[in-house]
């Protein structure tokens, strides 16, 4: 029999080799794991997020109402950009003051507006507004004061003429050399209730219960018999394109749609003119379509809807409705772009723009508010005092014990600005201070609320606006991902 073999005693040499190689094992082991970190945070950034999932990073620019809480919210969310929260406008009883009227100059970004002030519903004044490409500023050359009680305006179809309808007469206005607003003659037509440019220097204008045709013949406008339009009911106003010879007459409720034939002939089209329930106003686009100004059973008229004029008649696109931040008094054709309008409201003249398939929304460079709007709106036209903007719930995977919230706002003085946040779906909230980490009650469910104020509800250059909120979940760790300085958060975005 073999005996056993003596195990060799390991020398110094060979117990450092393998104590080593032990240390290499546990380093590589380290760094497996903290490649896998580091995998899983960047699988997680390319997926939309930063960081590790499960913790809480909310950033909402309000350009969308997907993640808004429409239900309980009372705040107006404008999309259009940079997106914002603001009070909303109500309206309680019309006061005497006539509406302003506006008039946009084809061809060029130009507008004429026409307005009364408070106390003096008689005197209207006209205010001249240019683009610098940026925004719309005041032109005085092109103001006017005391021109009496206008009563519509409106800019032939070439640009070059601005007629103003008076309690007196229309006012016929070039432009001299300087540039200035001069009168170059009067017609003696009285009762004039709406103006719309026709091709060229001619004008449409609705007399009574009837539509007229004044032709310019290069000295003085002369009315067309027959071109006129009888026979109306309850006529509220007109519009045009003149480029494509089209004359929308709101009668009543029905649009009634004339078109002018090659011969200069005038002829109603009545299948392209089309019953909306709840018209207030009417204005032609691109295409041969129309906008109309729609109320809601309440009365107020927030909304407009599109008409598409094709071969087979007219119907209405429930896909091109266009939803206001706030009632308008009445919306005007714009020269400016294929299918945009203007709206008129107690916060100024809105330019609602084509943003895409479907889309409308105001484009800030070609609206104008400000404090001589102030002036001319209906004092019965106010902020609510307070609203609130509340968000959808978000279901966390790590309990939520401490929180951040931050905001970019706008406050002017006498408004105010609060946020609160809940861990348990909206039951109960809990009052956050900005730029602060706070302790807030554990739970899953995390949901926001913006809550606005202001203490001049009539001052309507007053109200506070919030555009972005960022509420971050705060968390200590002390592991891998502390060791390797990740950031451990998970951002919600479009």
């Amino acid at each position: 029999m073999e005996a056993a073999p003596v195990p060799r005693r390991m020398t110094r040499g060979r117990r450092r080799q393998a104590a080593l190689q032990r240390c290499r094992c546990r380093w590589a082991i380290s760094l497996a794991i903290g490649a896998l970190v580091t995998l899983m945070a960047v699988m997680v950034s390319a997926a939309g997020h930063e960081g590790l999932l499960g913790l809480l990073w909310v950033a909402e620019d309000f350009l969308d109402t997907s993640r808004v809480n429409t239900a309980l919210t009372t705040a107006e969310v404008d999309t259009a950009p940079p997106g914002s929260v603001r009070l909303p406008m109500v309206t309680s009883a019309w006061s005497e003051v006539p509406s302003p009227l506006v008039a946009l100059r084809p061809g060029r970004t130009q507008l004429v507006l026409a307005f009364a002030r408070a106390g003096a519903p008689q005197a209207t004044e006209l205010a001249g507004y240019v683009s610098d490409d940026r925004r719309l500023v005041r032109h005085a050359p092109w103001d006017k004061s005391s021109v009496g009680n206008v009563r519509a305006l409106a800019w032939t179809g070439d640009g070059d003429y601005l007629a103003v309808a008076t309690d007196t007469g229309l006012q016929v206005y070039g432009t001299d050399p300087n540039g200035a607003l001069r009168q170059l003659t009067t017609v003696g037509l009285t009762g004039a209730r709406a103006v719309a440019g026709a091709p060229g220097r001619d004008l449409w204008i609705l007399v009574g219960s009837e539509v007229r045709h004044l032709k310019w013949n290069m000295r003085q406008y002369r009315e067309e018999p027959a071109r006129r339009i009888t026979g109306l009911a309850d006529p509220r106003g007109i519009s045009s394109s003149p480029r494509d010879g089209v004359l929308l007459v709101l009668d009543g409720e029905r649009v009634r749609y004339y078109r002018t034939s090659p011969d200069g002939s005038l002829r109603e089209e009545t299948a392209h003119g089309l019953t909306v329930a709840g018209a207030q106003s009417v204005a032609a686009v691109g295409q041969g379509g129309y906008r109309v100004l729609v109320a809601d059973p309440q009365g107020q008229a927030a909304k407009t809807v599109h008409v598409q004029v094709s071969g087979a008649g007219a119907r209405v696109v429930p896909a091109h409705d266009d939803s206001l931040p706030e009632p308008a008094w009445a919306i005007a054709p714009s020269p400016w772009g294929d299918m945009d309008y203007v709206s008129l409201s107690a916060w100024g003249l809105r330019y609602r723009a084509a943003a895409g398939r479907n889309v409308w929304r105001s484009d800030g460079a070609r609206s104008a508010a400000g404090n001589w709007w102030q002036e001319m709106v209906r004092r019965q036209v106010a902020y609510e005092p307070d609203a609130v903007l509340v968000s959808q719930v978000v279901r966390t995977q790590i309990p939520i014990g401490r929180i951040r919230l931050t905001a970019v706002s706008q406050v002017p003085e006498g408004t105010a600005v609060g946020f609160d946040v809940s861990t348990d779906g909206g039951t109960t909230w809990t009052t956050v201070p900005l730029d602060t980490n706070v302790e807030v009650p554990p739970g899953f469910d995390f949901a926001y609320r913006i809550r606005l104020h202001t203490d001049h509800p009539l001052d309507l250059l007053k109200t506070p606006v919030v555009d972005r909120v960022e509420v971050r979940q705060v968390v200590v760790t002390n592991g891998p991902a502390a060791a390797l300085n990740l950031r451990v958060r998970a951002r919600l975005t479009r």
